[in-house]
């Protein structure tokens, strides 16, 4: 894949070459109880509760139930670390991690101050591998996701909020990637942290190849609409106007994986920028827009590539995505074999 990109990846190739960006997992994996979900964290910054970074929402179809993301459209800045879960998931880990904030802030709601904090909580719908009438993600789990946060290298696939999700069809789940922005002698980062939960095996595109419509249809389960949380964040000093410009180009990187935004989809996207600046020059946000769509593009293709077999309530299964048979999907010009099938 390397010759498709523009831009060079980071020392992770993810959304911790961000200086200060951490990632942690959560996972709750009990498929006899019917169990398959967890929490993924994404901490923009040390103290992000009393130093917002800036940041802006974008909606590109809105069927979802995120907590959070109006104060981030009104003020344009974020003020607590991202959770994501499964939708059923929302009201106990969004409870966790605000209980969290409370023990780690004593300012906040405190007679004095009277502060509250917005925190916020992403989700895709993993019921189908997981059953939400038994016990989801708590405080506990809120709390290992935060505490085990770091940075570097970000397992990926089916982990944290992404072990019950479906990629086309296949295990998916996290994935991330980054770019590289050589600008006046120095360099700047771009990292997309993704949560994928969409698509139909026969949709998907990899380097510009129907890779999909190669695999035969029972290497898949049943696909539903399903959707995809975009996160973005960057070191470029910018303000959350450009950041919004930012957040709309993900787009372009979930549309050339194949994801077409069905209607009943919910694709959101949240960027925000580790440091404070005035507009960008129009050259070096040009250079951002192509380092976004790259970014996604790669995250979504990295949650197929890291997946390995999953199972969950009522014995369903996800299997993960061939990748040892790419060079093969990608460099023939007929139906490939996969598994001895056409």
């Amino acid at each position: 894949m390397g010759p498709a990109w523009k831009f060079t990846p980071g020392a992770a190739n993810g959304i911790t070459d961000v200086a200060g960006v951490t990632v942690g997992h959560s996972t709750l994996s009990f498929p006899e109880l019917g169990t398959c979900t967890g929490v993924t964290v994404v901490d923009p910054c040390r103290d992000v509760v009393r130093h917002p970074v800036p940041a802006a929402v974008h909606v590109i179809n809105g069927y979802g139930k995120s907590v959070g993301l109006m104060q981030i459209e009104e003020l344009g800045e974020l003020e607590s670390p991202i959770a994501l879960t499964g939708v059923f998931g929302v009201p106990d880990v969004l409870r966790s991690l605000v209980g969290h904030l409370l023990a780690e802030e004593p300012d906040l709601g405190s007679e004095e101050s009277g502060r509250s904090v917005n925190a916020v909580v992403m989700e895709c719908n993993d019921s189908r591998m997981n059953d939400p009438r038994v016990a989801g993600p708590g405080p506990a789990e809120v709390t290992e996701a935060i505490r085990g946060a770091a940075g570097g290298p970000v397992p990926q696939g089916p982990v944290g909020a992404g072990v019950g999700m479906s990629t086309f069809g296949f295990a998916g789940g996290i994935g991330t990637a980054s770019r590289v922005l050589p600008l006046d002698g120095g360099s700047h980062h771009i990292g997309a942290l993704v949560l994928t939960n969409f698509g139909r095996r026969e949709d998907l595109v990899i380097a510009g190849r129907p890779v999909g419509q190669l695999l035969p249809e029972n290497v898949t389960g049943p696909s539903l609409g399903g959707s995809v949380i975009v996160i973005l964040a960057t070191d470029l000093p910018t303000n959350c106007a450009q950041l919004k410009r930012l957040a709309r180009r993900a787009q372009n990187g979930l549309a050339r994986t194949g994801c077409s935004t069905s209607g009943s989809s919910g694709e959101v996207v949240l960027a925000f920028s580790t440091e404070r600046g005035p507009d960008l020059p129009k050259e070096t946000l040009d250079l951002a827009f192509t380092a976004v769509a790259e970014c996604v593009e790669e995250a979504v293709l990295n949650s197929l590539f890291h997946s390995v077999q999953v199972r969950g309530r009522a014995g369903r299964c996800r299997e993960p995505f061939p990748a040892g048979r790419l060079p093969e999907l990608l460099g023939g010009t007929g139906p490939a074999m996969v598994d001895g099938e056409r």
